[in-house]
């Protein structure tokens, strides 16, 4: 196939570089199917005009920064799926995206993004586990390993470079499922100018200067698709595109103001045609989403994991993984939701059916990424107004937890099964599974704060409902688990 076609780069389809105006914080596909698809129509439609470089957020695989820039940036995005009742099938060549570099092999050239003059706005999809404090990091590292701790270094040059210029400040929105996700990420970088003794006034520039957004984002990206898909799509466009990605044609940010409103919609004009929403207050689109999509996941991606289902829409043809999710959402998760239950009820039916889109290819590996941080900010909630409810965890939602930690403490049949977390993470659990009974494993694992951000064992009754349903599945299996509740 590569004799035959060329590769996708600016020159083949006369792709001209952008002004860099925006750092994205993540090189993966949700990133490139929600933040680039938004900033290219609005570049499409002269709304704005602007490039961005991509951030690596960890260290090792060089291999995906040499595979970005060799396109130049560029990648096809293939929106597929059914909208309105008609199939959408439709490929797009994105170009807003100049190039992407590690700070862990560039660090001047990671440092350097602080110098331009143009920068606007800096995005970041981090994951539950990205924003966060650790006090063991320091200034002088090359660079910080966290995303908070790395930002705080890249805005102290820029307030370095320009003498704390009020104009150039930039606008910050985040994208990590967690409660007030840019206010806490603030919260953090004021934490780490105090801990390091930098200028104080860098604060200043920081809180006046400096516009932090809170947001929420909906989109199903399933990255790229199998390789028969794959030489399919190759043949349609005519080119090589080893970054080609799926998504869903529904997406949907919605963004809290905080009192620029009239700046925000300048950008994202309605004339634009974009489900991009303004805010107040995005608490109730939080809830309802976090709770329900994201929720549905997480509580899912375990007992598919260990039942060998490849993807969620494998899972909603399989009777018993659908049985349970629809009892975790319409039983467990709906009820908690404090908002019209016929429009939760309708939103909830919605997300189902985007789970049964057969035309993506959504694998359960890429929804298990960092499982237990995503445990505690979608599902927990939920656990806990249950118990506060009815006295006592759901049984959904434990069940939920009680394959995370057997998928976290058994050794995989195959990598394909095993977690996806820090490896420090996973040999805790697989220590403590290996070294105790089934009890002690458990109360050991729910009482650790540094998992789930407080002790689980002082729930009423989830460590012992949690030991039950993991000693079932040891020894009933998943599948028949599953079939008796």
């Amino acid at each position: 196939m590569s004799e035959t076609y060329p590769t996708l780069t600016r020159s083949l389809v006369n792709k001209p570089v952008k002004t860099e105006k925006i750092i994205q914080f993540g090189t993966g596909a949700f990133l490139k199917g929600f933040i680039n698809d938004i900033f290219q129509q609005l570049n499409d439609q002269g709304l704005y005009d602007g490039g961005l470089v991509a951030v690596k957020l960890r260290p090792g695989n060089a291999r995906q920064i040499e595979q970005i820039n060799r396109q130049d940036g560029l990648f096809t995005l293939n929106v597929r799926g059914v909208d309105n009742g008609k199939l959408v099938d439709h490929y797009r060549v994105i170009d807003v995206q100049n190039r992407a570099l590690s700070p862990y092999d560039d660090l001047d050239g990671f440092m350097a993004l602080a110098d331009n003059p143009e920068l606007e706005w800096i995005v970041s999809n981090t994951t539950e586990a990205g924003i966060c404090f650790d006090e063991q990091q320091q200034f002088s590292d090359a660079p910080a390993l966290g995303f908070p701790a790395k930002l705080t270094q890249l805005l102290y040059r820029r307030y370095q470079t320009f003498n704390g210029d009020s104009g150039k400040g930039v606008t910050v929105l985040c994208c990590e499922l967690i409660e007030n996700n840019a206010q806490v990420l603030l919260g953090y970088l004021k934490q780490y100018a105090q801990l390091w003794q930098l200028d104080t006034e860098f604060e200043h520039w920081l809180s006046q200067h400096c516009y932090f957004h809170n947001t929420l984002v909906d989109r199903i990206v399933t990255g790229r698709p199998p390789e028969p898909r794959m030489a399919e799509i190759t043949q349609a466009v005519n080119y090589l595109d080893a970054e080609l990605i799926e998504t869903e044609s529904y997406y949907q940010w919605v963004i809290e103001t905080n009192g620029r409103a009239e700046v925000l919609s300048k950008l994202f004009a309605k004339s634009a045609g974009l489900n991009v929403i303004l805010t107040d207050d995005l608490t109730s689109y939080r809830q309802r989403k976090v709770r329900i999509l994201n929720g549905a996941h997480t509580g899912c991606v375990a007992l598919a994991q260990l039942l060998d289902i490849e993807t969620v829409y494998q899972a909603t043809q399989t009777p018993i993984i659908k049985q349970f999710l629809q009892r975790l959402v319409f039983d467990e998760i709906v009820p908690t939701i404090n908002q019209p239950q016929a429009e939760v009820t309708a939103y909830a039916q919605a997300i189902i059916e985007r789970f049964e889109n057969p035309f993506l290819f959504h694998a359960w590996q890429s929804i298990a990424l960092n499982s237990i941080s995503k445990w505690s900010a979608r599902l927990l909630p939920t656990l806990q107004d249950g118990v506060a409810d009815r006295g006592k965890p759901s049984t959904g939602i434990a069940t939920s937890l009680a394959a995370l930690l057997l998928l976290y403490g058994a050794q995989p049949k195959t990598p394909a099964q095993g977690p996806q977390d820090a490896p420090e993470i996973i040999t805790k659990f697989q220590a403590a599974f290996q070294t105790q009974p089934v009890e002690s494993f458990v109360v050991q694992i729910l009482a650790d704060k540094t998992l789930w951000g407080q002790d689980l064992t002082a729930i009423p009754g989830l460590a012992e409902t949690v030991t039950e349903i993991v000693g079932r599945l040891q020894q009933q299996g998943v599948e028949t688990y599953l079939q008796l509740l």
